[in-house]
């Protein structure tokens, strides 16, 4: 589906990987070994949103593609490679899709093209998310495809910070401020929507929007040293108050 992100701003595409593989699957195109492969891994997709990787058999993945378990070995070699598939294919087309901030008025509204979009994305496919960063501190190969996605999402982030900088960053220093910017949103997201840890931060966050706008904020705040020219809510209006002592 495509969503507005921001006033004036680009159209983003945010998918859920789920549709985008049932879609897939209607296709009168799509082989016949295909349609097993594709039958399996939105199997997959559609798991991992109410469950975890490791209670999950190879015959529940199975049963769920309507596919008798034989079949599984002729596709993938264990329940791991077929997750890992998964997240490779769906981290790819999302750092494909990723919109574009250009025309934005400044580097706020860049950041909040961007930061929407991705907010959007994770909440469509919070399960993938979970899994990816749970699984990534014990699978290698999934901590490669986690890395892999943080590098390309990241690459899009350093773009709008030079653009909108006074002046020419080190692209070690900026990958490194990147991160750590990216971290507010993806480590507020996980603990939001993904684990649910934490009740009492998600009712402080309200809802997604505001948890944007405001981590889109601090992000500003960090890079320029400065409030953006935007017109924001009441429920932030707090934030643009703060100064350190002199």
């Amino acid at each position: 589906m495509k969503i507005p992100v921001a006033e004036g701003g680009p159209i983003s595409h945010v998918i859920s990987y789920r549709d985008y593989l049932e879609g897939r699957i209607k296709r009168s195109a799509v082989r016949r070994n295909e349609l097993t492969r594709e039958k399996l891994k939105a199997a997959t997709v559609r798991l991992l949103e109410s469950g975890g990787y490791h209670e999950i058999p190879i015959s529940t993945f199975c049963e769920e593609a309507g596919l008798a378990k034989g079949t599984f070995y002729l596709h993938f070699a264990d329940k791991e490679d077929l997750v890992a598939q998964v997240l490779e294919e769906y981290t790819a087309l999302q750092v494909k899709i990723m919109p574009s901030a250009d025309g934005s008025k400044d580097a706020y509204a860049a950041l909040i093209v961007l930061n929407s979009w991705f907010a959007e994305t994770f909440c469509e496919n919070v399960g993938l998310h979970r899994s990816m960063m749970q699984l990534s501190e014990a699978i290698p190969r999934i901590t490669k495809i986690w890395t892999d996605f943080l590098k390309g999402l990241s690459a899009r982030y350093i773009e709008e910070v030079q653009r909108w900088s006074n002046t020419t960053l080190d692209p070690e220093f900026a990958t490194f401020v990147t991160y750590c910017l990216w971290g507010m949103l993806d480590q507020a997201l996980y603990a939001i929507y993904a684990v649910k840890r934490n009740p009492d931060f998600e009712r402080l966050a309200r809802n997604q929007a505001y948890l944007v706008q405001s981590i889109t904020l601090f992000q500003h705040r960090a890079l320029f040293l400065e409030n953006p020219e935007a017109t924001f809510d009441k429920s932030v209006e707090g934030f643009l108050m703060l100064r350190g002592r002199k």
